[in-house]
């Protein structure tokens, strides 16, 4: 008879603890967005040649009572324009990465009551199986 309620008292001892084992913890992953600034610079550089080329004449001819007027004129002009230009772009990245995040439900005021009388019965369960095995031991 005396050993039916020990076997009692461990496997209640043995449910104490696996109720206490568990937890109101859960791991969620949190999309988190992290933001990078790049600047990306593009530079074009091109030349562009302009030229002018003047060429004006007048010539007047008469034989008789000489007239000769013959005027010639040339110009060249070479324009040569160097050009450089210099974009730059701000380009601003989102780059979403999953964070591990553990999640805790809280406690409603029934629960943190019950909370309470458990650690009461398990010092009142470790009380008494400490009394109990004293009284083994002092008996034999």
């Amino acid at each position: 008879m005396k050993r039916y309620w020990l076997q009692w008292l461990t496997l209640a001892m043995l449910a104490v603890m696996l109720v206490t084992l568990t937890g109101c913890r859960s791991v969620k992953y949190i999309p988190v967005t992290e933001y990078r600034d790049r600047y990306v610079s593009k530079t074009d550089s091109f030349i562009k040649t302009d030229s002018v080329y003047l060429h004006d004449s007048v010539s007047v001819f008469t034989k008789g009572d000489t007239v000769y007027i013959a005027k010639t004129r040339y110009k060249d002009r070479f324009k040569i324009v160097y050009h450089t230009k210099t974009d730059t772009v701000a380009v601003h990245d989102s780059i979403p990465y999953p964070v591990k995040v553990e999640v805790e439900k809280g406690q409603s005021a029934i629960d943190k009551v019950f909370v309470w009388l458990g650690k009461m019965a398990g010092i009142l369960l470790v009380v008494f199986t400490v009394l109990i095995v004293y009284n083994l031991v002092r008996k034999h």
